[in-house]
């Protein structure tokens, strides 16, 4: 059986004891489980050192944490007295960093956003959308348009086999009647392969 201290025991305990004179303790401490081990057994070894971790692992903590407070409380004293002396640096310094957390803010909900489109769909990374451009005609600032020739999605279809289906839609207000009541509502009329192409689930009809 291997005599050495438990891996895990060990670990913890260099990473509890970092200062030279605490590594040379964990050069004692093996030593000492190695005498047990020779003298009491391995389980005994292994017993007594966990309780070595158990006895120092809070102490070490508690004083890496006081120390790490205390040097954090020390760093906003500094930045304070800093502050206070360069007024118009830090204005610059502090609008800067928060016009760049800002930005950073806006783009990453803005790109969030725009990858969020259609995730609900079945196969959506495999669904396109054909637009055309035409020149010298702007809507909003872009000569791009999701208008198209409704024969196209069967043109689309029958000449490039890299379409697996192909659908069209187009608004269409209906006239809706409910038992003596009729009115329009504004809709959209599909056709092609469109229940193939969305995955939409039907309540009713």
């Amino acid at each position: 059986m291997s005599s050495k201290p438990p891996f895990l025991a060990q670990w913890i305990l260099k990473k509890l004891l970092r200062d030279d004179f605490w590594k040379t303790m964990l050069g004692d401490l093996e030593e000492y489980y190695h005498y047990l081990v020779d003298t009491k057994g391995l389980w005994s070894a292994k017993a007594w050192y966990w309780s070595q971790v158990l006895r120092y692992a809070p102490s070490k903590l508690l004083n890496s944490f006081t120390w790490t407070m205390r040097m954090f409380l020390n760093y906003l004293k500094i930045s304070r007295r800093s502050l206070i002396k360069n007024k118009s640096y830090s204005v610059i310094n502090i609008s800067g960093l928060a016009i760049g957390l800002a930005s950073f803010l806006i783009i990453g909900l803005f790109v969030q956003h725009e990858l969020s489109y259609d995730t609900h769909l079945k196969d959506a990374d495999r669904i396109i959308r054909i637009v055309k451009q035409n020149p010298g005609e702007e809507y909003l600032g872009s000569n791009w348009f999701a208008v198209t020739p409704i024969p196209l999605s069967i043109g689309l279809k029958e000449n490039f086999p890299q379409f697996e289906y192909t659908a069209y839609t187009r608004p269409q207000p209906s006239l809706i009647k409910v038992d003596e009541n009729s009115f329009f509502e504004e809709g959209i009329s599909v056709g092609g392969d469109f229940f193939e192409i969305f995955s939409y689930q039907f309540v009713y009809g």
